[in-house]
């Protein structure tokens, strides 16, 4: 069977919603959110793309006090007069590192989670808790450590991230890591050495190291074998089963550009997952300096990757 490819394309808006300066409000959450989703439908309406791409926000815990941002958030989930409440299939929660995570997300109404590695706590609740759950391979020893844990659980992600992308050697790794495993890095105090002359490291296997680290502990990061965009991806999606087969299909993240023309090869390429980074950045910076956010930036963004997402479904079909 050939690869199976969807003509839907998802765009996950990776965001940190609680600023250097302050956690935004319920309200304000709700409402930037509201409006990020509405714009995002509108500029996909002018180009004849309404029904074929969505906005998935993706608050991200990379703080200690994340959650109360991504509480907050949970309070819009419901139905409302109005027509303005949040519907949770916009939203997945993103740096989960623990159980406690996925549960939390769990109870709070959100649907999906999604793991910066492949980790067999966070995939073990989520199958016990019911939740979507997109866990993250590297290389192709990451996609045989998912698929033993997947037929442990029963259990067959629709979605599995690809990250990072694209990382330019030993420090491009270290700055890609730096992010989603932030939480855990400050519990432990330690910090992250590039070492160029190594090319065993992975997401999945920097956690485990992580795991066993000493407070304040150096932790020596290799270069990633791969994660040189569209190439290694190719790699994956010809070697891992769950994704010729179409049982999966992959979101990359990690050193995307926001712009038509690198959308537009993804696409093209057939993937139809794509997780950016700062797409919703200005709005939240403004709101927390008790601006009211005027989405400008926001809007012209999300006008490249539409440009560049029917690009690319257009030439690939």
């Amino acid at each position: 069977m050939g690869l199976v490819i969807s003509n839907n394309v998802n765009v996950f808006a990776v965001t940190g919603f609680n600023s250097k300066s302050k956690i935004l409000s319920g309200l304000q959450l709700i409402k930037l959110s509201n409006r990020a989703i509405e714009i995002f439908n509108e500029e996909a309406g002018k180009r004849s793309l309404l029904g074929r791409v969505k906005l998935v926000i993706e608050p991200v815990l990379r703080a200690v006090d994340s959650w109360d941002a991504v509480n907050a958030i949970s309070t819009g989930f419901g139905t409302d007069s109005a027509g303005t409440a949040l519907r949770p299939e916009n939203f997945a929660v993103g740096s989960v590192l623990y159980e406690t995570d996925v549960e939390t997300a769990k109870s709070r109404g959100f649907e999906t989670v999604v793991s910066p590695m492949t980790y067999f706590n966070v995939l073990q609740a989520a199958a016990e808790a019911r939740i979507n759950a997109i866990p993250a391979i590297s290389d192709l020893s990451d996609a045989d450590k998912l698929e033993r844990q997947a037929r442990r659980f029963d259990s067959n992600p629709s979605i599995v991230k690809v990250f990072p992308f694209d990382a330019n050697g030993a420090k491009g790794l270290v700055d890609a890591l730096g992010g989603p495993f932030s939480r855990e890095i400050q519990i432990r105090e330690v910090s992250l050495v590039a070492d160029d002359r190594s090319t065993r490291d992975t997401p999945t296997k920097f956690w485990t190291a992580l795991l066993k680290a000493d407070k304040g502990a150096q932790i020596r990061i290799g270069k990633l074998v791969g994660a040189n965009g569209l190439g290694s991806l190719r790699v994956l999606r010809e070697s891992v089963e769950r994704f010729k087969t179409g049982v999966s299909t992959p979101v990359v993240t990690g050193g995307i550009k926001a712009d038509a023309e690198s959308i537009s090869a993804i696409v093209k390429d057939g993937v139809r997952n794509i997780g950016l980074s700062a797409l919703i950045t200005d709005e939240v910076q403004q709101a927390a300096s008790g601006q009211t956010p005027n989405y400008d930036i926001f809007r012209a963004n999300v006008g490249k990757v539409l440009d560049g997402i029917k690009s690319g479904l257009e030439q690939g079909s």
